[in-house]
């Protein structure tokens, strides 16, 4: 990625799949889909199958992103998540895609993204472009908080300048507009689940400001019948909002019984999600 990346994500799927939850996630996903759709998502699952880290990087302000899988893939499997497009070359790298978006494969790392991202990532790789460089300011500190690389599922979000001016005239919006640093989360689910977040600003009062309505929609949420009736609004009682100064923290934690029990009631869940869209 490049260094000044403000979003980054990373998916540990060779640890994903050593969960004990990964293969009932996928069978409840499957229960709910219509044949095509389950052909789509066997196609998608394949490609994770062969993966074992993946990245994500983007740039909102610039609609720019790009994904690396880092696995044993083959050309034919970027197939499987797009319809074949344009054919093209970036030295001796053949491409798919279009003007705007283009994916690559290489023995080891599948590469998808805008264009400009997929180029540089490629001659990165390749050494033609310095394999790191000056990463944007509070970036390997948030990076840290959220234990990117070293959990299931991270993710950081530095909230630049460029990225607070798109955000909404809420109040909440404005406090982040104002004050927001950066955010981020990870994931284990190896032996039950413990989600863990965190935002922090540069004012206490941004962090109040969004830890009450984090607190209000956690209620609001505790009182919707559909999910009293699938037994799951005991679930938000899991989960801890804690004011730390400038740091708000987020934790929500089950047992493995208790994603045992949420994972029985997925299928229904979706189903009636998906008939109420």
């Amino acid at each position: 990625l490049d260094a000044d990346t403000p979003i980054v994500a990373h998916v540990d799927m060779d640890g994903l799949r050593q969960s004990p939850y990964y293969p009932l996630v996928r069978d409840a996903l499957m229960a709910t889909l219509s044949e095509r759709e389950q052909g789509d998502l066997r196609n998608v699952l394949t490609v994770l199958d062969r993966a074992d880290h993946i990245v994500v990087g983007a740039d909102p302000t610039q609609e720019q992103g790009v994904i690396l899988m880092r696995g044993s893939f083959e050309p034919g499997h970027l197939d499987l998540l797009e319809a074949p497009d344009g054919q093209f070359t970036h030295r001796q790298h053949a491409l798919r895609g279009n003007s705007n978006s283009r994916g690559g494969v290489t023995t080891d790392t599948m590469i998808l993204g805008s264009t400009e991202r997929v180029h540089r990532a490629l001659d990165r790789l390749d050494g033609l472009l310095p394999a790191t460089g000056p990463p944007l300011a509070g970036f390997p500190e948030a990076a840290g908080r959220a234990h990117l690389g070293e959990r299931d599922v991270s993710v950081v979000v530095l909230l630049t300048e460029e990225i607070r001016r798109g955000f909404g005239q809420g109040d909440v919006e404005q406090q982040l507009q104002q004050s927001g640093l950066s955010a981020g989360a990870s994931l284990d689910a190896r032996n039950g689940i413990r989600l863990s977040g965190f935002f922090t600003a540069s004012t206490e009062g941004a962090v109040q400001v969004l830890a009450g309505q984090l607190r209000e929609a956690l209620s609001e949420a505790q009182g919707d019948m559909t999910l009293a009736m699938l037994g799951l609004s005991v679930l938000l009682q899991q989960i801890e909002i804690t004011e730390r100064g400038t740091d708000l923290l987020v934790e929500f934690r089950l047992d493995d019984q208790q994603v045992r029990d949420v994972l029985e009631r997925f299928g229904p869940l979706l189903q009636a999600f998906l008939t109420a869209l």
